[in-house]
């Protein structure tokens, strides 16, 4: 199997957290910021983008670290913490710009749909190993 192939996951992974960390930047610039709002309009408002996009993060970090380590269960110990680490520090880092501020609402949001990635993720392994018996 093509090693591209095999490292979708992975590759999925990266482009989507770098697509985010780009967004977060501009909108904290005030830069396209009728785009970005258009975009969570379409997802279905700001606090459904954060569910939906740190959900989606979560379940491609998940796949992507049980690739190397090879166990479904310490990719989520790993990747979980990570991801809401990470997502912490953004939306802390918010209340020194000028344009954007902290919102427990947008980080209660994020942190479930990290949650829910995970939970995802291990539902999908656990159905998986049930049809593999």
């Amino acid at each position: 199997m093509s090693s591209v192939i095999r490292s979708w996951p992975l590759i999925a992974f990266v482009l989507l957290a770098s697509l985010l960390v780009v967004m977060s930047s501009l909108h904290s610039m005030n830069l396209f910021v009728p785009e970005l709002k258009a975009l969570e309009r379409a997802i279905g408002g700001d606090k459904n983008m954060h569910l939906v996009m740190s959900s989606l993060l979560a379940f491609l970090g998940c796949m992507s670290a049980s690739r190397y380590v090879r166990s479904a269960y310490f990719s989520v110990v790993v990747v979980l913490p990570l991801l809401a680490l990470a997502l912490a520090a953004d939306e802390v880092l918010q209340r020194f710009s000028a344009v954007r501020s902290f919102d427990w609402q947008d980080l209660k949001a994020g942190l479930l749909g990290i949650i829910f990635g995970g939970a995802s993720y291990l539902i999908v392994c656990i159905i998986s190993r049930l049809r593999k018996a």
